[in-house]
């Protein structure tokens, strides 16, 4: 059998894009509950995407929460 080739000229799959913290906390996906978890658990200066960000509220609840 002959081995498949991946199909050329189809872009490739898209990473999800990335938010500087002030651009998280301007944001409407968050609760103002969640916009203070962020401002605490998130480093100035790094970028994270919208699943890094609700991640990090997550593991902080469950950390705070037990």
């Amino acid at each position: 059998m002959a081995k498949e080739k991946p199909e050329e000229g189809l872009p490739a799959a898209k990473a999800a894009p990335k938010f500087a913290v002030q651009q998280l906390l301007a944001s409407k996906q968050f609760s103002g509950i969640e916009k203070d978890v962020l401002r605490g658990v998130l480093s100035a200066g790094q970028e994270y995407t919208l699943d890094e960000a609700r991640a990090a509220i997550k593991a902080y609840t469950e950390r705070v929460n037990g």
